[in-house]
């Protein structure tokens, strides 16, 4: 199982709700944005493959992130995440794994 670091993160709420991670392949976002509707956040992500140059440093607000990804690549519940004990370094995903398996 690949170790994705977490190098960037906004929004936490049990877990990090919005995350840039870097593995050897790929710069991933997983994105899990708060549902009004629901009055909750979903258990899931929104994953995204991000440019490996994207510059995130000067970015104040994170809303709308998704729109600099190459694309989206698919959904990933929290329950198949594996984070470190303090939630913010880095994660562990088989189901991840297999997403960036294909043509990254």
């Amino acid at each position: 199982m690949t170790k994705y670091s977490i190098v960037e993160y906004r929004e936490f709420y049990d877990v990090p709700r919005v995350l840039l991670l870097f593995s050897e392949a790929c710069l991933l976002l997983l994105d899990c944005q708060f549902d009004d509707e629901a009055d909750d956040y979903p258990h899931s992500y929104e994953v995204y493959l991000m440019p490996r140059d994207f510059d995130w440093s000067g970015l104040s607000n994170w809303y709308g992130i998704e729109a600099n990804a190459i694309r989206k690549i698919g959904t990933l519940g929290l329950d198949q995440i594996e984070f470190d004990e303090t939630k913010r370094k880095h994660i562990k995903s088989r189901a991840l794994d297999a997403l960036c398996s294909g043509d990254l």
